[in-house]
């Protein structure tokens, strides 16, 4: 196994799972090949390992390195390289695109809240002893 994963999962029990998970941000270089060169060659077959999710973080700029406009363009992007992908031996690898955007930019579905009106209030009547000046220690 591969000295540094980004996450690895190991389920105990009768028929122990291990998931290697790669994490991906968007603008990285390496996002539209690492599924293939890092999990699938690096991490599941030299780890002798059959479960991966390939798991790219979604911040929708311009930078991005897969290039779709919206979390869904990229993920059918990765889903169609995870099926073009020589699985063999059981193993089983999972694409999906975390929407890392700020909640106000994710989508123009979002209803922003009515702007509150303003309403004016009439000065507060002073506090009574207002004038009093507190004893020092």
């Amino acid at each position: 196994m591969p000295r540094r994963l980004d996450l690895k999962i190991d389920i105990p029990g009768e028929a122990p799972l291990c998931t290697i998970v790669e994490v991906k941000k968007d603008e990285n270089i390496e996002a539209p090949t690492s599924m293939e060169k890092q999990l699938l060659d690096d991490y599941l077959v030299k780890g002798d390992q059959t479960h991966g999710i390939y798991l790219l973080a979604w911040f929708g700029n311009s930078a991005s390195q897969i290039g779709g406009a919206s979390p869904e363009e990229d993920l059918a992007f990765l889903q169609n390289q995870r099926n073009a992908l020589n699985l063999s031996h059981g193993m089983r690898v999972e694409a999906m695109v975390m929407d890392c955007r700020h909640r106000a930019a994710k989508s123009s579905s979002i209803r922003k809240s009515p702007v509150a009106k303003t309403v004016k209030k009439s000065p507060s009547a002073p506090a009574k002893n207002a004038s009093r000046k507190r004893a020092q220690p």
